[in-house]
């Protein structure tokens, strides 16, 4: 190879390599200058940071939301916010369903059943992302549907009606897709625990059986005491008034009934004044009726929640209005 071939080539590495660190370069500034994403907290199913809604809108909603869970364990929560400044919709909703985790995952059942709708109020753009579990009830189409739907009230400025028409349409389209979660309790265990004390009762009595068939029974050594006649020569030398006075002397005599004091039954030793070991307090039972009193708000008034542990792959639809 000639010495001109060989300085181009040379040329043309060195170009491959400046051009690749520029590409790199720029991938780390663009990733470097993107905005954080910032997750705001979950309060409740409505979380209205735009504050587009009344108060008495926002409890409305949330009583929907909670009677949606209880009644099909489906977890829907709202996100309101005056802007997302540059971030794109679907990133940012991706990254809120992560953190707050609407649906159904534990150790029992998977079912991954929550949405959540994402509102920019300011940029005019909704989304609603859903769960695993729910992309075959509520598909991209179907999610982006009822966005442009919920987008014809949001124009006039109808927020809480468009709300209410899209979380009804979300309620429909999977209201046959999962049944309420049945809490785990400890009592769920009570059939194990309750073998094993039978289990225990069981092994303690047939010990005590075992042992009372292996031990010998005690008996009662009678004493045989022969008996002596009256005629026998022992009896007379130790008897000579003869059997009949013998008798009377051997027989203890008994207290006449005269000689004790005549006590009543109704004489039942002397009285104790009242009073002698305080007060009786029949006054002290509790009332406990009133431990109630503290018994949580209706359900539309929630001010905590938690998402279930739900996960999303991505699926939803936006418009914008």
């Amino acid at each position: 190879m000639s010495h001109s071939a060989t300085k181009v080539c040379s040329v043309a590495k060195e170009n491959n390599m400046r051009l690749i660190l520029s590409v790199f370069s720029v991938l780390v500034l663009a990733l470097s200058s993107a905005p954080a994403i910032e997750v705001l907290k979950l309060n409740a199913r409505v979380n209205d940071y735009a504050n587009i809604f009344s108060e008495a809108q926002r409890k409305d909603l949330e009583k929907q939301l909670v009677d949606e869970e209880t009644a099909t364990s489906n977890q829907i929560f709202i996100l309101t916010v005056d802007s997302l400044q540059g971030l794109e919709m679907s990133d940012y909703a991706q990254k809120v369903f992560e953190v707050w985790k609407p649906g159904v995952k534990n150790k029992n059942e998977t079912k991954n059943n929550g949405v959540l709708i994402v509102h920019d109020v300011k940029n005019r753009v909704v989304r609603i992302q859903t769960g695993y579990g729910m992309e075959g009830p509520l598909p991209d189409i179907t999610a982006y549907q009822i966005t442009k739907k919920m987008g014809i009230y949001f124009k006039r400025g109808e927020f809480y009606q468009g709300y209410k028409v899209g979380i009804a349409e979300i309620i429909e389209k999977v209201k046959d897709e999962y049944k309420p979660t049945v809490a785990t309790t400890d009592s769920d265990n009570m059939p194990i625990i309750i073998v094993v004390i039978l289990g225990i009762l069981l092994l303690a009595v047939s010990v005590v059986v075992v042992i009372s068939i292996l031990s010998p029974e005690e008996e009662s050594e009678s004493m045989d005491v022969p008996e002596i006649s009256s005629d026998d020569p022992i009896f007379r030398k130790v008897y000579p008034e003869g059997p009949a006075r013998s008798s009377r002397l051997s027989r203890p005599q008994r207290k006449s009934e005269n000689s004790r004091p005549s006590r009543s039954r109704e004489d039942k030793g002397p009285s104790i004044p009242s009073g002698a070991f305080g007060s009786e307090t029949s006054s002290s039972s509790t009332d406990w009726s009133s431990s109630d009193s503290s018994s949580s708000e209706s359900s539309g008034s929630s001010d905590s929640v938690s998402g279930g542990g739900g996960e999303s792959g991505g699926g939803g639809g936006e418009s914008s209005y």
